[in-house]
């Protein structure tokens, strides 16, 4: 039994990795949202707009996560260990099947689901575009959001703090290389944010589940 002066100790080493990587998750927003702000309004609106849908199944995924999250740390912590890999291993297999669902939607009607949000032509195109490139990200974000809230509750924080870190490197310099066309390389302006996003799916909390 740990008493007070150790649980404090032991608890800020959890939280304080946990407090930067919820950092991290909000500074690659901002960085898209401002990089965005530079191509034009309709490259942000669109986004914005595309990331209402995403959002449904980022809820989906905090949900699975958090319940992860719970059942992982009580049996790690009674020392059943298979019984942890089969939590994560059935929630890991909903996740897959949940962004098997949103991928098909995504990719097959992406326009009908931006008419949802407005009326615009420009701005349905450039949206649908979008969500038609980023649901292909769908599957690596569902597996990455549960295992990194499970590997958090059993006190495992390096590796999800390490992929935050490389997550924000990776996107910030990406988005201004393809956004703008530095180096060479083409201009895709908010078609890159969607490329980006499924070659490097960012990791967060409810709170990010902006792309």
């Amino acid at each position: 039994m740990l008493n007070k002066k150790e649980f404090l100790k032991y608890a800020s080493r959890l939280a304080f990795p946990i407090m930067i990587q919820n950092l991290i998750g909000t500074l690659v927003n901002m960085a898209d949202t401002v990089m965005l702000g530079y191509v034009s309004q309709t490259a942000m609106s669109a986004s914005s707009l595309a990331n209402q849908f995403t959002f449904i199944l980022f809820c989906l995924y905090y949900g699975m996560a958090a319940g992860t999250s719970v059942l992982c740390a009580q049996y790690w912590g009674k020392g059943d260990k298979k019984t942890v890999e089969k939590i994560l291993g059935l929630a890991e297999r909903i996740s897959l099947i949940v962004s098997a669902v949103f991928f098909a939607v995504s990719f097959a009607m992406p326009t009908t689901i931006m008419k949802i949000f407005t009326n615009s032509p420009e701005t349905i195109a450039s949206g649908g575009e979008y969500l038609r490139v980023i649901s292909f990200s769908f599957v690596f974000m569902g597996f990455s959001q549960v295992f990194m809230s499970a590997l958090r509750s059993i006190g495992k924080i390096m590796l999800p703090s390490v992929t935050y870190i490389v997550s924000l490197c990776v996107n910030v310099i990406c988005n201004a290389t393809f956004i703008f066309g530095l180096f060479g390389f083409p201009k895709l302006g908010e078609r890159c944010l969607s490329q980006r996003v499924q070659f490097c799916p960012e990791p967060g909390n409810a709170e990010e589940y902006r792309v």
